[in-house]
């Protein structure tokens, strides 16, 4: 009996039943930064794509033309040959559409754009799950007399400092600063943000969605209240885990593909230098460059590589986690440890990112 009673002592909730108006207002804040800055960096995201594609199709275009009218003009495809005044004519347009884009990506910078608010998302949005499992900063512990603050209230006042921190970083970067982009960040006085059901993710408003970030989220889960472990490892970890299980095949596919094709050029090049058409190797050339400049852009090689690296990772945590006894499970170290190392692993995985990210070396690429 006094065994189980100190058990069922050790095992009492820590976490408060709810949150108070100041707090739901404070996590409201923060999920409508988090969902504006996913929302412009998936914007960004594209543009750089779109950007990338015109840089690296407009050089294969020329390369292939050219090669076509240099072929024809002397054999049985001189149907096909364009007048050569046409093909200066239509060089010089190409190579002006090739420096206005290029031009433009450097002015929009859209790569930087996107991986800083990402990067400013995803970091808000660990944080936010530290919060609700009131766990690292945010710890609930018995307050001294000599503090200022109560224990909540110390938890509250770190959230805020970190939103701040974001949103100073954000605006004080260089791509961002001289933007409109502050305009979607202003405070919403009396009156729901425009456009809630395309931007906001995280039931913040009446009409906003529950997907999350980038579509990831339990429905189960309303991005609000305090949260327990195994609610924790349901609603975080397991669509986490989920997305990266997903992306992985892919992305393995992807990596296959440009690997087979760069062999198959080669081999198709010394074919056909072997049989006497080496003068149209060059365009085999230039889809080859192109589809190799592409496959830097993607990154798919580094992506599984850190997807797997945090699978493995955060799949070590859980079987720690497993073998601990109830009470074990219920001990605040454990609970922080569990958290804290989990995020840890989603922040070692956003920082690879960032750092081996060659979208931007080979958007600067494509445009030179």
């Amino acid at each position: 009996d006094l065994q189980n009673a100190i058990e069922m002592v050790a095992r009492i909730d820590r976490l408060p039943k709810r949150n108070s108006a100041q707090v739901a207002g404070l996590i409201r804040e923060a999920w409508d930064q988090v969902d504006v800055y996913t929302h412009v960096c998936l914007r960004n995201k594209w543009h750089a794509k779109f950007l990338s594609v015109v840089l690296l199709v407009i050089p294969a275009v020329i390369s292939i033309l050219t090669v076509i009218n240099l072929n024809c003009r002397e054999s049985p495809c001189g149907a096909f040959q364009i007048p050569d005044a046409a093909l200066r004519s239509f060089i010089v347009a190409l190579s002006i559409v090739a420096s206005f884009v290029s031009g433009f990506a450097a002015f929009s910078s859209p790569v930087t754009k996107w991986q800083q608010l990402r990067g400013a998302a995803l970091a808000l949005e660990s944080e936010l799950w530290k919060f609700r499992t009131r766990t690292g900063d945010y710890t609930l512990k018995d307050a001294s007399g000599a503090n200022r603050y109560t224990a909540s209230e110390k938890a509250e006042d770190a959230l805020f400092s970190f939103i701040e921190e974001i949103r100073e970083h954000v605006m004080n970067a260089g791509t961002v600063s001289n933007t409109a982009f502050g305009a979607q960040l202003r405070p919403q006085v009396d009156e729901p943000p425009k456009n809630v059901s395309l931007i906001y993710k995280h039931g913040q408003y009446e009409e906003a969605q529950v997907c999350g970030t980038f579509g990831t989220a339990h429905l189960d889960d309303n991005h609000q209240t305090p949260l327990r472990p195994p609610e924790y490892i349901k609603f975080r970890l397991k669509p986490q885990l989920d997305f990266y299980a997903q992306r992985l095949p892919k992305y393995e596919r992807a990596h296959t593909f440009f690997e087979l094709f760069v062999v198959g050029a080669a081999m198709a090049g010394t074919a056909m230098a072997t049989f006497g058409v080496s003068s149209w190797v060059a365009i085999v050339t230039a889809i080859s460059a192109g589809v190799t400049s592409w496959a830097e852009f993607s990154s798919s090689e580094t992506k599984m590589t850190r997807y797997s690296t945090t699978i493995a990772a955060v799949s070590a945590i859980l079987l720690w986690w497993n073998t601990l006894a109830p009470v074990e499970r219920a001990n605040q170290a454990n609970i922080s440890r569990l958290v804290l190392e989990c995020e840890a692993a989603f922040q070692s995985e956003r920082s690879s990112w960032v750092t081996s990210s060659m979208a931007s070396k080979s958007l600067a690429k494509a445009a030179e």
